[in-house]
């Protein structure tokens, strides 16, 4: 493989990869992204979490994202102690590259908000994409909810969640109201086990859509109370998710928002696929499924690469990249870098 020259090479295709990488480009730089995956951003809520929760002996809970770097930037032996005059520049990277590649991230004038997740809690983040701004409560809120599931979808229980999140909801000052449902999708009769992205699958069809629209009126039709907010799990399909979002909405009459999830493959690849190519349009090349197996370094960076499908039965091809200058962001919350819960950095 024959790449052009560039200045900087990084190492890695998660969030921290993906900023470096628009700071690159922002300096008139060319710079080339060599990662096997997403990383942990594939495999995440599709929202943007900055310090609303401060790691430490007695995690902190901050309602301003502000505050929340600068108490983990106090500690000398935090990254964050070298770099906080840099993470909003690099949340706005982020916001920008998802919004260039078509996915919206909300955010509330630097507070951090609550949004129902999967597991019948509330989990806080900073900035939330389009299938999650319904699902933000102010303190107060006082809703009628229904919280939908789907018959085989084991990943969600609506019966139990909204159970639990009547519960959990007077700790942050909501009285909201919820109701459940548990539906079969004509299109997935006859399944007992149906894994996220299954349904995703199938509501990112016209047809998928329609069937769900369906069963949510049938329901309303024949029950007396009303709603202001249908809940669903994150599942309105990979790429047509915010149609399905208006379409449901506008079949219903009733507000519809996803509940948020920390480790869903269905949303991490919405918003990773979008700040990819986001990137893309600002001139950073991507390869995507390679590994580094060697770097060295001498007058300039050298990386050796394995680069295409490499197993038991593809070999893939090796190449060496050059370039002046290299950043390594290969390790996050999933990884041995910036380690979660800890302070330190290798």
């Amino acid at each position: 493989m024959k790449l052009e020259n560039k200045d900087v090479l990084v190492v890695g295709g998660g969030l921290a990869a993906c900023a470096a990488a628009k700071a690159v480009a922002d300096a008139g730089k060319k710079a080339a992204m060599v990662f096997p995956n997403g990383g942990a951003s594939e495999l995440s809520s599709g929202c943007l979490d900055v310090f609303g929760v401060v790691p430490g002996e007695t995690p902190e809970v901050v309602s301003c994202y502000a505050d929340g770097i600068e108490k983990a930037a106090a500690d000398p032996k935090h990254p964050l102690s070298a770099a906080k005059d840099s993470v909003q520049k690099g949340i706005d990277a982020l916001v920008g590259l998802a919004a260039e590649g078509g996915y919206s991230l909300k955010g509330f004038d630097g507070r951090n908000v609550w949004i129902p997740n999967l597991m019948g809690t509330f989990t806080i983040a900073a900035y939330v994409p389009a299938t999650l701004e319904n699902a933000v409560f102010e303190k107060g809120a006082a809703n009628s909810v229904l919280v939908v599931g789907f018959n085989g979808n084991v990943a969600f229980n609506a019966v139990a969640a909204a159970m639990s999140y009547k519960k959990y909801q007077r700790q942050l000052g909501f009285k909201n109201q919820y109701y459940s449902l548990n539906l079969t999708l004509k299109g997935l009769e006859g399944r007992h086990k149906l894994s996220d992205s299954e349904v995703a699958d199938y509501l990112d069809t016209p047809e998928g859509v329609a069937d769900l629209a369906d069963k949510l009126k049938e329901f309303m039709a024949y029950n007396a109370q009303s709603y202001d907010l249908i809940l669903l799990p994150p599942v309105l399909g990979f790429i047509n998710y915010k149609k399905a979002l208006d379409t449901l909405e506008a079949e219903t009459g009733v507000k519809v928002a996803e509940v948020l999830t920390g480790c869903n493959a269905v949303v991490g690849y919405r918003m990773s696929r979008a700040i990819y190519k986001g990137l893309e349009k600002a001139g950073v090349t991507l390869l995507k499924g390679s590994t580094v197996d060697k770097l060295s370094v001498c007058e300039k960076v050298a990386l050796d690469c394995t680069i295409g499908i490499h197993d038991q039965l593809h070999t893939g091809e090796k190449v060496t990249l050059e370039a002046p200058a290299v950043v390594l962001a290969t390790g996050g919350l999933l990884g041995g870098g910036v380690q979660a819960r800890r302070r330190e950095v290798w």
